[in-house]
């Protein structure tokens, strides 16, 4: 396994050799996550970003470098501004990586450049978007949840248990028009920390995501389903749940 200063050096020498090999076609490349942070485990991955001018223009596989997977995530120069701007449907995660993003090779400027386009989306881009998705979030992963509240075996409670506090996270990030930076419960628990979020919002998440009771933890998802209805109400969000075909005529 390597150490914090191996991991920050082979970062940048991996950047540095793209650079040099296709630098013509690089915008921008940095490492960011745990190696980034200074708060990485033996086992994390190493990640790196390279923004090209064109997709097909570099292409680098990622690779384990002594059973350390080296992550390399390329992204389109335009396509990331489409998610910025859009917004798109990954506006918290890339406004995450930027933020934490090193950058190591290319217009080192551009991170700070980006960012500022991606703060300046107006909140009723981020409501459409939102309007458009909200259907596809929590709703099915919370059905899950209190379908499995009878099983003997958890696995299938706790996979949808925290499949539905993830997706929660990200309707709360697009809801804040903020991100935050942590995977797991405690990127989820970060989120916590934003102005709008359901009552009772981290005691329910961390009971949710830490239980191994199905019957329970369903009880617990219960309470934390009707508060983040509460908070969709309240921001004029509330997805339409239609009962009849025929309300469907001038939705199709």
């Amino acid at each position: 396994m390597l150490s914090k200063v191996q991991r920050s050096t082979l970062a940048q020498l991996i950047v540095e050799k793209i650079d040099k090999r296709r630098g013509d076609s690089l915008r921008l490349a940095g490492v960011y996550g745990s190696t980034r942070r200074g708060d990485a485990e033996s086992w994390n991955a190493i990640e790196l970003l390279l923004v090209v001018r064109q997709r097909r223009t570099i292409k680098v596989p990622s690779f384990l470098y002594h059973n350390v997977p080296v992550v390399i995530t390329r992204i389109d120069e335009q396509e990331l501004l489409a998610q910025l701007e859009g917004p798109g449907r990954r506006w918290s995660y890339w406004m995450g990586v930027l933020d934490e993003l090193l950058p190591l090779a290319g217009d080192k400027r551009l991170r700070d450049k980006w960012s500022a386009r991606g703060r300046l989306v107006d909140e009723g881009r981020f409501n459409d978007l939102l309007t458009d998705i909200l259907p596809e979030l929590v709703y099915e992963a919370y059905g899950g949840v209190l379908e499995s509240k009878d099983e003997t075996d958890c696995g299938q409670f706790s996979y949808c248990a925290h499949r539905m506090l993830e997706e929660l996270r990200e309707v709360l990030c697009l809801l804040n028009r903020s991100w935050t930076r942590k995977p797991g419960l405690a990127g989820i628990r970060e989120a916590g920390n934003f102005a709008m979020t359901p009552r009772d919002y981290d005691d329910l998440v961390v009971e949710l995501w830490c239980g191994d009771d199905p019957r329970r933890g369903a009880a617990t998802a219960q309470k934390l389903y009707r508060n983040y209805q509460a908070l969709l109400r309240s921001a004029g969000l509330t997805p339409v749940n239609y009962s009849a075909m025929t309300e469907l005529e001038d939705r199709l």
